[in-house]
C-alpha cells in the first residue's frame, strides 16, 4: 500500500491545490462565466434548449403579469367601486368583474403549464450534464496511461462519478431554473414599469440595493466553498484507503486509531462546511427580511404621497411583490450555487486531469508476434532511483521465457513495459523490429494476455467473466478456453455452470479456481503472447500441477513469459532471465530448452 495507516487521515488534507488558498479571485465575474462555459461543453448542445428556457419564461412571465393585471382590476371593482383612475397603463378595462376573474384564471392556468414546461426542461438540461460528466470521466480514467492510473488516489473516481457529477447536475439545473426566474423577473418588471413607472422605479430599488449589499459576501463564500470541496475530496480519498487497509488495521489493533483520526477529519470538514452554509442561510434571511421591510418602506411612501386605489398603482405593487417572490428564489439558487460552482470546478480539474493523461496511440498495425527485443531498457518510477538499468535481451516466438529474482528486482516492471503499460525511460522495446510504443494498442492487446498475481473476478456469470466484454469471444471460445485452463469440470459442477453469478469477493470459489478462471480469460482471446505474474505464488500443490499441465500443452504454440519464483513452475521453460537490483545477471537455459536459435540471447 502507497502510505503506512497513521498518515491517512492527515494526508486528505494535503491535497489542495493552490488556486484554493483563499486569495480573491482577480474577477469572479469571470470565473462564473467560465463555469457555465464548462457546464455548457458538458452538455454538448445547451443553446437550444436555454433559448427554449428564456423564450418559455419571457412567456410565462408575461402571461403571469396579464394574469395579476385582470385580477387587479377585476378586485378593485368587487370591492371599491369606483376607482379615481380605473385604467392600467392608460387602457380601460371595460370587462366585467367576473369576465376579468375568468381571464385572469386562464391566464394563470396557461402560466402554470409553462412553469411545468420550465421545470421539466430544466431538470432535463442537468440530467444531461449528469450522463455526459460521468461518462467522461469513466471514459478518460479506463484511457489514461497507466502509469498514471497506478497512482490514481483511491476513491477519487468514486468521489468525481457519484457526489461531484451528481452536484453538476444539479447546478445546471439550478442554472436553468435561476435563468427562466431571471427572464420572469424582467417581464414583471418591465410590466410594472409599463403601468405605473414611478412606483416602480422606487419598488426597484429595493432588490437592487439588497443584491449590491451580499455581492461581497457570497464572493467571499464562494473562495471557502472552494477550499470545502478539495477537502470532501480527501475526505474520500482516505475513507477509501481505509477501507482498503481494514484487515491491516484489524490485525494491528490500530482500528480505534484510524478511527479516530478520520473522524477527526470528518469533524473539521464538517465544521468547515457548516461555517459556509450557516453564513449563506443568515445572508438568504437577512435578504428577505431586509427587502420585505424596504418594500412595507416604499409602499408606506406611496401610501403618504399618492392614492393607492388606482389600479395602475395597485398593479404595480402587486406586480413588484411577486417579483419578489421570483427573486428571492433566484438568490436561493445563488446561495446553493456558491457550493456547487465550486464543485463544478473541482469536477472540470478531474477530468481535464485525466484527459491530460490519455494514453498515446500508435499508427503501425500488427496481427503476428515478432521478436521482442529489450535494448538497452532502464526506467524509473522516481527520479534517479531506477527499477531496471540497462537491460537487454530477445524473446523469439513460440518460446517459454521463465524470469526470477527477488523482491525488487525489477520482474513486475518487466511485464508491465513488454505489455506496453509503461515506457522505458531510456532504451527501446520493439516487436519484429517495429518500436512497442509506435504499435496500435488495439492490436497489441488482441496479441497479448495477461495473468495477474492478484485475479479481480466481477459479480458476474462465470461466462462474463472469462469473455469480459470481448464481443468477439464465443461461447464456444469460452468452454476452449476454460478446457485448456484445466477448470472446465468445475465450472460445470457450479450449480449454473457457465451461467453461475460468482459472488462478491469471489466467494465460492477456492483460489486455484480463481486462477484458472483467470487464465481461462486470457486465453479465451487467442493470444500469442501471454504473460504470467506470480501464477503459482498462493497454489496448492494440485492447483500448481493443473496450472504446470497449461503451460506444458501452451509450449511452443504462443510465446510466454512467466514471472515465478518456485522451481517447478520454471521447469516449463526454454529459457530462464535472472534480475537482481534492477539488473539482468544472468540468462540461462531451461529445462525445456529448444537450443539457441529459438531462445533469448544477450545483444
Amino acid at each position: 500500500m502507497p502510505c503506512c495507516h497513521g498518515d491517512l487521515a492527515e494526508s486528505a488534507t494535503m491535497s489542495a491545490p493552490s488556486t484554493t488558498d483563499g486569495v480573491a479571485h482577480p474577477d469572479e465575474g469571470a470565473a462564473l462565466r467560465d463555469t457555465f462555459r464548462y457546464l455548457s461543453v458538458l452538455h454538448g448542445s445547451i443553446r437550444g434548449p436555454l433559448a427554449a428556457i428564456v423564450v418559455l419564461g419571457a412567456i410565462a412571465g408575461l402571461l403571469e403579469a396579464a394574469a395579476l393585471i385582470a385580477f387587479v382590476r377585476a378586485a378593485i371593482d368587487i370591492t371599491v367601486g369606483d376607482t379615481p383612475d380605473p385604467t392600467v397603463a392608460g387602457i380601460t378595462l371595460s370587462m366585467s368583474p367576473g369576465t376579468l376573474l375568468i381571464v385572469a384564471a386562464v391566464l394563470a392556468v396557461i402560466t402554470a403549464g409553462l412553469h411545468v414546461l420550465l421545470a421539466r426542461r430544466s431538470v432535463a438540461l442537468g440530467e444531461q450534464i449528469a450522463v455526459n460528466s460521468r461518462t467522461r470521466l469513466i471514459s478518460s480514467f479506463l484511457e489514461a496511461q497507466w502509469s498514471y492510473v497506478a497512482k490514481y488516489q483511491s476513491g477519487r473516481l468514486q468521489e468525481a462519478v457519484s457526489s461531484l457529477a451528481n452536484t453538476a447536475s444539479t447546478a445546471a439545473t439550478n442554472f436553468a431554473f435561476g435563468l427562466s426566474s431571471a427572464v420572469i423577473i424582467a417581464a414583471l418588471a418591465v410590466a410594472a414599469i409599463i403601468v405605473s413607472p414611478l412606483v416602480s422605479a422606487l419598488l426597484l430599488t429595493v432588490p437592487t440595493v439588497a443584491f449590491m449589499a451580499t455581492r461581497s459576501t457570497i464572493r467571499r463564500l464562494r473562495q471557502s466553498a472552494d477550499v470545502n470541496v478539495v477537502a470532501s475530496m480527501g475526505l474520500s480519498e482516505a475513507t477509501a484507503n481505509t477501507a482498503n487497509l481494514a484487515l491491516e488495521y484489524r490485525t494491528t489493533g490500530t482500528q480505534q486509531v484510524q478511527a479516530r483520526r478520520l473522524a477527526e477529519l470528518a469533524r473539521s470538514h464538517s465544521m468547515a462546511v457548516a461555517a459556509v452554509r450557516r453564513k449563506l442561510f443568515t445572508v438568504a434571511f437577512l435578504f428577505k427580511d431586509s427587502a420585505l421591510l424596504a418594500l412595507i418602506a416604499v409602499v408606506g411612501v406611496l401610501y403618504l404621497t399618492t392614492d393607492l386605489r388606482t389600479s395602475s398603482v395597485t398593479a404595480a405593487v402587486l406586480l413588484l411583490i411577486r417579483l419578489l417572490g421570483y427573486l428571492q428564489q433566484a438568490f436561493r439558487l445563488v446561495q446553493e450555487g456558491v457550493e456547487q460552482l465550486a464543485v463544478v470546478e473541482e469536477l472540470r480539474n478531474s477530468i481535464e486531469e485525466l484527459e491530460d493523461h490519455r494514453e498515446l496511440d500508435g499508427d503501425v498495425a500488427v496481427d503476428h508476434l515478432g521478436p521482442i527485443e529489450f535494448q538497452s531498457v532502464s526506467f524509473s518510477y522516481e527520479p534517479n532511483r531506477p527499477a531496471l538499468h540497462d537491460v537487454s535481451f530477445t524473446i523469439q516466438p513460440c518460446t517459454t521465457i521463465g524470469i526470477v529474482g527477488p523482491s525488487g528486482a525489477g520482474k513486475s516492471t518487466i511485464t508491465e513495459l513488454l505489455l506496453g503499460l509503461r515506457v522505458p525511460t531510456d532504451g527501446q522495446i520493439t516487436v519484429g523490429g517495429i518500436p512497442i510504443e509506435s504499435l496500435r494498442r488495439a492490436d497489441w492487446t488482441r496479441l497479448t494476455g495477461l495473468v495477474p498475481q492478484q485475479q479481480q473476478l466481477a459479480e458476474l456469470p462465470v461466462r462474463e467473466n472469462i469473455r469480459f466484454l470481448r464481443d468477439r469471444i464465443t461461447d464456444s471460445d469460452v468452454e476452449s478456453a476454460a478446457r485448456r485452463a484445466h477448470v472446465h469440470d468445475e465450472i460445470s459442477a457450479l450449480p449454473d455452470g457457465y451461467d453461475h453469478v460468482i459472488g462478491r469477493q469471489s466467494r465460492g470459489l477456492s483460489g486455484g479456481q480463481r486462477q484458472r478462471i483467470a487464465i481461462a480469460r486470457a486465453l479465451a482471446g487467442s493470444p500469442q503472447l501471454l504473460v504470467l505474474d506470480e501464477p503459482t505464488s498462493a497454489l496448492d500443490a494440485t492447483t500448481e500441477q493443473l496450472m504446470r499441465q497449461t503451460l506444458l500443452e501452451l509450449h511452443g504454440r504462443i510465446t510466454i513469459v512467466v514471472i515465478a519464483h518456485r522451481p517447478t513452475t520454471l521447469e516449463t521453460c526454454d529459457v530462464i532471465i535472472r534480475l537482481g537490483g534492477g539488473r539482468l545477471e544472468t540468462i540461462e537455459p531451461g529445462p525445456l530448452s529448444l537450443g539457441a536459435g529459438t531462445a533469448p540471447a544477450l545483444d
